[in-house]
């Protein structure tokens, strides 16, 4: 079971709009190159798809919420499917780059078995750029974990699990990949979602205060402190 997502199709322009200040797109860039094969499992809107493919890369995205992609198609030239990332309608081996941004932690059973579909549809040497919510320092010392995944509700029914940057590291090598590199990401996402400092959230974007500012490049100090996210880049063995 997973959470599936219900959007906006009016507002696809901002979300399209929102990667360029969006920090796993931003890593994401530098990684990828163009002429090659790139799949975003869980797409979402297709945003990101929307946004690569404005600049020229190849990519395709697949995503459950058969409704948002139906409306999204008819009103944009964009590259996505409905389906399950649970079962990748593509063979072993077919894509360069997978990228999947927030959505391997909405699986209530655990994250094993779309990273082992991820690894399945990879090219050897191939590479998965992947994010999740991050159990962070702040976050350990407010909530209390348990055993196993800290699971976030919402409305008493299960919406994420957020993983300390351990658990992700683990998560990632049990799935057999070798770990490029891993980064704390999405800080002022952290500020806003934790209500760290005076921040507003209107389409799509932030807006802090200077205090705010201020506040977040002194805890961005401290690494894994207050950031959201969690982004790991990942390496399939050739």
């Amino acid at each position: 079971m997973s959470v599936v997502f219900d959007w906006n199709p009016e507002e696809f322009s901002a979300l399209v709009n929102c990667c360029e200040w969006d920090d796993a797109v931003i890593e994401t860039i530098p990684i990828i190159k163009k002429g090659r094969s790139i799949l975003e499992a869980g797409c979402g809107t297709g945003r990101v798809v929307k946004y690569l493919s404005d600049k020229g890369y190849t990519i395709e995205g697949i995503e459950k919420n058969g409704s948002i992609v139906e409306q999204i198609r008819q009103k944009h030239n964009i590259n996505i499917h409905q389906g399950d990332i649970l079962n990748i309608p593509r063979p072993d081996n077919h894509y360069d780059y997978v990228l999947s941004y927030g959505t391997i932690e909405h699986f209530e059973e655990g994250p094993e078995k779309v990273m082992a579909e991820m690894k399945r549809v990879l090219k050897p040497d191939g590479i998965l750029i992947v994010t999740v919510p991050s159990f962070n320092l702040f976050r350990q010392k407010r909530y209390t974990k348990g055993d196993g995944y800290y699971k976030f509700m919402a409305n008493r029914t299960f919406y994420e699990y957020r993983f300390t940057p351990d658990e992700f590291r683990d998560i990632c090598i049990n799935a057999g990949f070798r770990i490029i590199r891993d980064i704390p990401i999405s800080h002022m996402d952290g500020m806003f979602h934790e209500k760290l400092a005076d921040v507003e959230f209107k389409n799509w974007k932030f807006y802090p205060s200077k205090s705010c500012l201020i506040i977040n490049d002194e805890y961005k100090k401290i690494p894994f402190f207050h950031n959201h996210q969690h982004l790991a880049i990942c390496q399939k063995p050739a």
